[in-house]
């Protein structure tokens, strides 16, 4: 009895290769950056509890925030109100190499200087930096550590902590005194623009989405 055998032909087998290779091609860098924005989106979730877990437990210490010292150096308001409510591993002033040896950028490609900064690593591995501008108070927390890119609106993200409420074009527009995601108060598209440009305001423009890296994000 004749057995025939309906295989694929050689060219038959070619296409079909070259059909998954085009579906990988496709899906592979949709499905790394879906888990990029996933990992990106519990980093901030954690950057923002830890931070307003530190502040609430320096307020109960050390009364209301609007009561704080502002006018201290960095370095002399981390001490007086932040370093026994952190768990941290090392202490930098400014952006020595021993913490941010890399440096950090913001979203347009210019490096943060941070002179005046104090900086710190914390027990997970993430960093921060404290820039206490007299007015108000600026973190940047570095969710991923010393892993690239150290960018801004990236894996950089911007709070800011202000003793009493402030309006300020193009950054804030806040009703009271406390820990706010840099941007909080701006419109969704204010945010976007400044998101787009030197990238302080993509933390809020993100949690202001419900914790969402939309399709308009720049990442």
């Amino acid at each position: 009895m004749n057995k025939k055998f309906n295989g694929f032909t050689l060219a038959e087998t070619l296409m079909t290769l070259v059909i998954i290779g085009v579906i990988a091609a496709i899906t592979i860098p949709n499905l790394k950056k879906q888990a990029d924005a996933q990992q990106t989106i519990a980093g901030l979730k954690k950057a923002y509890s830890t931070l307003s877990n530190v502040i609430n437990m320096s307020e109960n210490e050390n009364s209301y925030l609007k009561s704080w010292n502002f006018n201290l150096s960095s370095e002399d308001f981390y001490k007086t109100y932040l370093t026994d409510y952190f768990n941290v591993i090392s202490e930098c002033s400014s952006l020595s190499s021993a913490c941010f040896g890399d440096g950090i950028k913001y979203a347009n490609g210019n490096d943060f200087s941070g002179t005046s900064a104090y900086s710190f690593i914390l027990a997970d591995g993430s960093r921060v930096i404290l820039l206490n501008q007299k007015a108000h108070a600026h973190f940047l927390y570095d969710i991923n550590g010393n892993k690239k890119p150290n960018k801004v609106g990236m894996d950089v993200f911007v709070f800011t902590l202000t003793p009493r409420a402030f309006s300020e074009e193009g950054t804030h527009n806040v009703p009271e005194p406390g820990l706010y995601p840099f941007g909080a108060g701006l419109s969704r598209n204010e945010m976007l623009t400044q998101c787009k440009g030197q990238g302080d305001a993509c933390t809020g423009l993100i949690i202001s989405d419900n914790y969402q890296i939309k399709s308009d994000f720049p990442w």
